[in-house]
């Protein structure tokens, strides 16, 4: 049975038709039916189909030209040769341990009916990359599944279709689930130290896992379809300090092409840390990706003022240039345009923090002329307004609804700006 990884707002519906065989056998039949995106998918199956060569069950999707190819782990394809052959099936039959790409050229669904896999199943990893099945019915949490192979310091990490990943981010937090639960239909990329084995139980002690919500962006657009592939872990660090607040967004570009993007939350604020993800470029003669090779650039936009910045970043593992299913980690040091580091010569204190409405704000020495303090809502609206005039200058904000604020002091050439907690 083949599965898709939608991206993060794919759906994966999972319909478990069950009929009798004939008497000659005590077996059930299931049908999965999985949602594929236009694009890349990276699927598995729960299900043992009594002809499980890759060509017949993929037969619906190629009849209505649909299908595109599928791939195994190790390259072999199943796709049209056309006039030197029409469809080839290198990869033979689907295996109940393997996770196979396949690609699309509209969103679809595909069924499949068989025998349930049997549970536990052990499923043989070698060193380097491994594409593995999921053939569970219901979702589980991902760290569960992997923590055997963490605990035999083996997995190096684990990415699923849309490039989210379980990865050891060191001093930085350790091990992190990027991927919250593994779902039904989906197959996962593994990638390991030396060879192993991975035994899927039948049941598992731990439940799901609660993955905060992935925002879409609204200014910055990729330009990768689908849930793009092959895709690189660009790993932030240093958030709080870089001049980012929630509600900004990161996209990554490859020269002018925007590759991944992602909406900051106040988790990733608080925590300090973010992955942005990046998608490699599928198309050889229009860009629609990152190139392996090129230089990574990290844009920030701020939704308070609506500016555009270019993120200045320091490499602490890796190089700042794009690789397929790679992981670098960086961290952010400031924005060209709104920066909220505070320097020796511009510093800036807003108090108290919460306020009930009054507030200070406090400089190391007067700014230059022309100065000034806005305070900002959540929306980019802009509450109230003064010229610096004097080293402290109080605010009252007590008519203002209690709430989350921005004071933006524009200084110069220099936007500084912090988060006020009004709460009345």
């Amino acid at each position: 049975t083949l599965s898709s990884v939608a991206g993060c707002d794919s759906i994966i519906t999972t319909n478990l038709t069950v009929a009798s065989l004939p008497l000659t056998t005590e077996a059930t039949l299931v049908s999965q039916t999985i949602e594929l995106k236009k694009g890349y998918n990276i699927v598995s199956t729960y299900v043992i189909a009594a002809n499980s060569t890759i060509d017949f069950v993929t037969k619906p999707l190629s009849d209505k030209g649909y299908l595109v190819k599928v791939q195994d782990e190790n390259g072999n394809s199943f796709e049209n040769w056309g006039n030197l052959g029409g469809w080839m099936n290198k990869v033979g039959s689907i295996e109940k341990t393997e996770g196979y790409k396949i690609q699309v050229t509209e969103n679809c669904t595909l069924t499949i009916t068989g025998r349930p896999v049997a549970l536990p199943l052990d499923i043989p990893l070698n060193a380097g990359w491994n594409i593995i099945s999921f053939p569970q019915t219901t979702m589980l949490d991902a760290m569960s599944i992997m923590q055997s192979l963490i605990d035999q310091n083996k997995l190096i990490k684990v990415q699923d279709e849309v490039g989210n990943s379980i990865e050891d981010w060191g001093v930085y937090g350790g091990w992190k689930n990027g991927i919250g639960n593994f779902q039904p239909g989906k197959a996962y990329k593994v990638k390991m130290s030396s060879d192993a084995v991975l035994t899927l139980k039948e049941n598992y002690t731990k439940g799901v896992t609660i993955q905060p919500t992935t925002e879409k962006t609204s200014y910055f657009m990729s330009k990768v379809e689908g849930n793009g592939s092959d895709h690189m872990n660009i790993n932030i660090t240093g958030m709080s300090k870089s001049g980012i607040s929630a509600g900004d967004e990161l996209a990554a570009f490859d020269g002018e092409i925007c590759v991944g993007t992602l909406k900051v939350t106040e988790d990733h604020i608080f925590n300090g840390i973010a992955s942005l993800v990046a998608s490699n470029s599928s198309d050889f003669k229009n860009q629609d990706g990152f190139k392996a090779g090129h230089e990574i650039k990290v844009y920030a936009w701020n939704h308070a003022t609506g500016d555009e910045s270019l993120v200045s970043v320091e490499a602490i593992t890796g190089q700042l240039v794009y690789e397929k299913n790679a992981s670098i980690l960086i961290r952010t040091k400031a924005q060209t345009t709104s920066v909220n580091a505070l320097t020796d010569l511009v510093k800036v204190d807003v108090f108290p923090n919460p306020s009930v409405g009054r507030i200070t704000v406090r400089f190391a020495q007067l700014p230059d002329a022309g100065s000034r303090i806005d305070i900002l809502d959540l929306s980019g609206r802009k509450v109230t307004s003064r010229i610096i005039s004097e080293t402290s200058e109080e605010i009252n904000l007590a008519q203002q609804p209690s709430g989350i604020y921005l004071v933006k002091c524009v200084i110069g050439s220099q936007d500084i700006i912090q988060k006020l907690i009004i709460n009345h």
